[in-house]
Parts: structure tokens; sequence; C-alpha cells
């Protein structure tokens, strides 16, 4: 008896090992506090990655958190930081990759099909691979022609794609935040033969960071953030890129425009990484073009009231923007306020907020758009709601200054907009990045 009780214990002390050597599969509980995954992979270790990390730490998503970027020193800043536990080689083995059951994309989405093509046959055939990427439609496009390319790789079961709405002008792993998804949205947009458990385990994910998971489809999705995300984006560019004289080499208006706060606000985004807007620009190409095309046509008409002095057209275009950005969700209350230290620098941004609010009036998606945008999209249009009782009259005193201005900044879309027709990318990273780095430069507003 002694000797079959004792064989018992043997046996018990033995079950550590069996469970080490056994596969894991993803957890399925409900407490968020538990290891989701053994040993998580984010490829792209800036600022979403980076901060998904950060998160995936602090609640013990993870057992083990490896890093993986181009360039690599990127993950070894990451590290450094102590986000990841180890840095993966550029091309890592089937050795190295061994227990990964999840792998986060991070990085920018033009970067997915070379990634993966180099990890998918050594990567373990059952992980999870999801991502966090600002378009979708393109990104199920690439998961179906690698599905095809690597058949035996289940690809189109295991891929979820998703996309927090969260970020900021800054950029790299020290710009992560843990609590980066606190309070957000993340939209899940799974492709049509992606595995139920795994959607579920992506909303788990994103949940456990702090984010409300919501579900669209990739097409609704790409239409949405084209308009909401993508097209302020270029503004904003745009326009400080008016202050450097992109386009025609003149500079048409000043850059004391930077010391006032409303348009830092206005302009926030235009410091944001030129690298991810040029890959986001391309990826979301026809839908950015058609927005723009919107905006432009409401640009027009401000500029012909302003141009005709026609006052009451001009205070209708205006009125319209301004009560219909008031009305917004989740903005401070003093906006009427805050305009009192509006100076003549805040005309064109003014303008341009409103005429892209109104561009958002012309589609059938409007009441959704304002419910969706994250903080870029709501800083950027807030100018259009500040009313003060000479707005109408300042603009028409000052006609040919205003138009001035508008040129200026209407050659600058020009030069945007056509580098992302002509798929120039070289020629859109040197717009952007100008651009980006002056922004940056700017001093803080008091």
């Amino acid at each position: 008896m002694h000797q079959k009780i004792s064989g018992f214990v043997r046996g018990l002390t033995t079950l550590p090992d069996l469970m080490n050597k056994a596969p894991r599969r993803p957890v399925s509980g409900v407490h968020f506090n538990e290891i989701m995954f053994e040993r998580l992979l984010v490829i792209g270790t800036g600022l979403i990655g980076g901060s998904a990390c950060a998160k995936a730490r602090e609640k013990h998503l993870a057992a083990r958190i490896l890093g993986y970027s181009r360039p690599v020193e990127s993950a070894h800043e990451a590290q450094r930081l102590g986000l990841v536990d180890e840095c993966l080689p550029e091309s890592p083995t089937a050795e190295q990759l061994a227990g990964v059951c999840a792998v986060l994309l991070a990085m920018p989405v033009g970067q997915y099909a070379e990634v993966l093509k180099a990890l998918l046959p050594n990567l373990p055939h059952d992980c999870l691979i999801f991502d966090a990427g600002s378009t979708k439609g393109n990104v199920q496009h690439t998961v179906d022609k690698l599905s095809a390319e690597f058949p035996d790789t289940q690809l189109e079961k295991r891929f979820v794609g998703s996309h927090p709405i969260a970020g900021s002008e800054r950029s790299g792993p020290a710009a992560a935040q843990a609590d980066l998804f606190e309070g957000k949205t993340c939209f899940v947009s799974p492709g049509p033969q992606a595995d139920s458990w795994r959607v579920a385990q992506v909303t788990k994910f994103w949940k456990a960071a702090g984010a409300t998971v919501r579900s669209m489809p990739a097409e609704e999705h790409d239409h949405m953030f084209g308009a909401v995300s993508h097209l302020p984006h270029l503004l904003a560019f745009a326009y400080v890129g008016g202050l450097l004289g992109v386009g025609t080499g003149n500079r048409p208006y000043s850059a004391s425009a930077a010391l006032e706060p409303a348009v830092q606000l206005f302009s926030r985004i235009a410091a944001s990484s030129p690298a991810m807007w040029v890959d986001i620009f391309q990826a979301n190409k026809a839908v950015v073009l058609d927005s723009l095309n919107d905006f432009e046509h409401s640009l027009h008409a401000l500029s012909m009231a302003i141009e005709n002095q026609h006052k009451t057209g001009l205070a209708l275009l205006l009125a319209k923007a301004g009560s219909y950005r008031a009305r917004w969700k989740a903005d401070p209350v003093g906006l009427n306020e805050r305009a009192q230290v509006l100076g003549e620098q805040s005309r064109l941004p003014r303008l341009v907020a409103c005429a892209y609010v109104n561009s958002l009036l012309r589609t059938r998606h409007s009441r959704k758009f304002m419910l969706e945008g994250g903080g870029g999209f709501r800083d950027f249009s807030r100018i259009a709601a500040y009313t003060t009782p000479t707005w109408v009259e300042d603009c028409l005193e000052n006609k040919q200054v205003v138009l001035t201005e508008l040129a200026g900044f209407k050659n600058s879309v020009s030069a945007i907009k056509q580098a992302i027709q002509d798929d120039q990318q070289e020629t859109l990273y040197a717009l952007l990045n100008n651009v980006s780095a002056a922004r940056k430069a700017w001093p803080i507003a008091e």
C-alpha cells in the first residue's frame, strides 16, 4: 500500500513537467488578470505595439512578450524600456518562434505581406494572428492572397483584423502608454472564414486593454475612417505645409498662427509619423481621394461666398458647420468663451474646419461619423464650433488676405493630393516629413 501511495505522489511531481511540454491554447476564461497567451509576439514596437505590450505586461495577459521590428533597433529600445522580454532577429527560426500562440501586427499595413511571408513558414500553424492597422479592406486582401500562397497555414481562419482608435502625434517605443486604449473604441473586422473562437480572443484582449469593442465590416470601416481620420490628417498636413510654402514656394500666411491655442489643437495631428501616414494614404487611397473631393466642393462654396461678398450665404455655411460641430459627443464646454482668444491667424483654420464639417454633412453617414471620431478628429474640427459676433464681417472685410491664405492652402492640398494619386511615395514622404518636423518645432502656446 505504501508503495502505491509513494508511486502516486511521484506521479504528481511530474505533472508540471508534463504541463510545460503540452501545447497551450489561449485561455478562454472571463477574467482579464489571467494569462491569455504563453508567448505573445508583437511585430512593430512603436506607439501602438509598445502600448499593447505595456498593457499586456500590466494585466499579465502574456507570460512572455517577444518583440520584432524593422528596423531591429526599435525592438531593442522596447526591450530596454521593459516593454518586451526579448527581441527576435530579422529572420527568426522555427525554434525561436516555437510556442508563440498569438501575434499582433502593429506596423504599417503596407509591410504586412513582406513580414508575414518571412514568418509564416516558421510560425506555429495554430497561433492566432491579429492586427492594429488603420485600414482593413487591403489587409483582408493581403490575407486572402497569402492564404492561397501558404495553404497549409490556414491563415484565413487564424487572422482577425482589428483597429483600436487610439494614437498620438508621438511615435516610437518611448511614446508607449499602458493606458493608451482605456476608454477608446476598438473595431474588429474579421474575414468571412475567421474562427469564431479566435474573434472572441481578440475581443477579449482589447477589452482587457480597456477598450470598448465593436464589430464592423472592413469596407464600412475604411469608408468611415477615411472621412474621420485620414482626411483630417491630410488637411492638417496641408495647413502646416502652406506655412512652409508647399506647392508654390510662397508663404501666404504667417507662422505666428503657431501661437494661438485653438490653431495648435487644429494642427496637432500634423506632427504625426510621416511614414505611417504615407502608408495609410496609399492603403485607403480611393476613399481618401473621394473624401477630399467632397471637402474641396465645400471649401469652394465658402471661397465663392467670400469672393462675391455674399454675407448671408457665408453666414449660413459657417453657422451650419458650427451648429453641427457644437453638438458632437465628448467635447468640453466653453467653446465660445475660448473663442475670445482667437486672433486673425485663426481665420484660415476655422474656414478649413467648417468646410471639412460641411463635407461630412454631404454623406449619409454624417451622424455616425460624429460619434466615432477619435481625439485627433475632434481637435482638428473643434475650431469650427467657435463663434464670434464679427466672424462673418471679419472674413469679408479682410477678403484679399483670406483669399490669398485659401489659395496657399489649396496649393499645399494639391501637392499632397497629386503625390497620392500618382503613387509617388518618396515625394509624399518628403512632403509629410518636412511638415511633421516643422509642426513638432512649434512652441507650446500658453
